[in-house]
């Protein structure tokens, strides 16, 4: 059929067909793409965006940037570039950045169970939770106890909710309250000019966090760690306040002040491992 087709053209018609049916062999001899997935960074005055590339043959020119869950997601052509895309997703750094801190990366409250130990700078406390002549659930230690109390008449997925998030509130203050004073211990040592704003955040993928302006925002699971570690996280982020990146230099400062560095950072992923939240 083809070669009864090919004969009966001639000139430029001829030329044309011929030229289709050498760029049908050919695509027909190509493998066939495949949408693949693949992970991509750049760093942002200081800070590591991270981000996975989603490329599919059937998108041809444009790459599209989103951010859901705490993670950023590029939809991009077969053939693009990975300079291409870092450059795309350096242009568009401030609204990434400014979606993930809108979202605050937020996680669920933890599920609680009656007789659960819970962990406290590096100990084990135990959890009560029970009725009692209070007008509104609230949560207390009391004898290496965390008690639990709920107004009288709650029950249920009602009863859950409201402990675990009493439960979550105490263990807020705690942080706040704990780590403004690591902040005033290390102060002396790493500090710039005044004080820096302290946040706690129920984080999803980090222990902490320093912006360029100052700002230090901590994870409130940082009182389920010892509290080497703990001051590990506070060291890390005050040293930010000096170097803005993950740079030899930055981990020098670190390191003068946290001689057991390698250590105490294998112990932190460790014990994120094993975290019951």
């Amino acid at each position: 059929m083809i070669d009864h087709v090919s004969q009966s053209v001639s000139g430029p018609a001829r030329s044309r067909q011929l030229n289709d049916l050498h760029g049908l062999a050919a695509a027909m001899a190509r493998p066939r793409l495949k949408a693949t997935v693949e992970a991509g960074s750049v760093r942002f005055r200081g800070t590591a965006i991270k981000y996975d590339v989603h490329r599919s043959p059937r998108r041809r020119k444009t790459v599209e940037i989103s951010v859901r869950d705490g993670t950023v997601r590029v939809a991009a052509p077969v053939f693009t570039s990975k300079a291409e895309l870092d450059r795309i997703v350096l242009k568009r750094a401030e609204w990434i950045l400014g979606k993930l801190a809108a979202a605050v990366e937020e996680t669920p409250p933890p599920r609680l169970a009656m007789g659960d130990t819970l962990p406290l700078l590096g100990e084990d406390v135990l959890l009560r939770v029970e009725t009692a002549d209070v007008a509104r659930t609230a949560a207390q230690l009391e004898d290496g106890v965390l008690r639990v109390r709920l107004p009288p008449g709650m029950e249920g997925k009602e009863a859950v909710d409201s402990a675990e998030g009493a439960m979550l509130q105490w263990y807020r203050a705690q942080a706040a309250e704990h780590l403004a004073a690591a902040v005033d211990r290390w102060w002396p040592a790493l500090g710039r000019g005044e004080k820096c704003r302290i946040l706690i955040r129920n984080q999803k993928r980090r222990w902490g966090s320093c912006s360029s302006g100052g700002t230090v925002r901590f994870n409130w699971r940082l009182m389920m760690l010892a509290p080497d570690l703990v001051d590990l996280v506070v060291v890390h982020e005050l040293a930010h306040l000096t170097v803005m990146n993950h740079s030899r230099e930055f981990w020098s400062l670190v390191e003068k002040h946290i001689p057991d560095l390698k250590e105490r950072r294998k112990r932190l992923r460790e014990a994120e491992a094993v975290l019951p939240w």
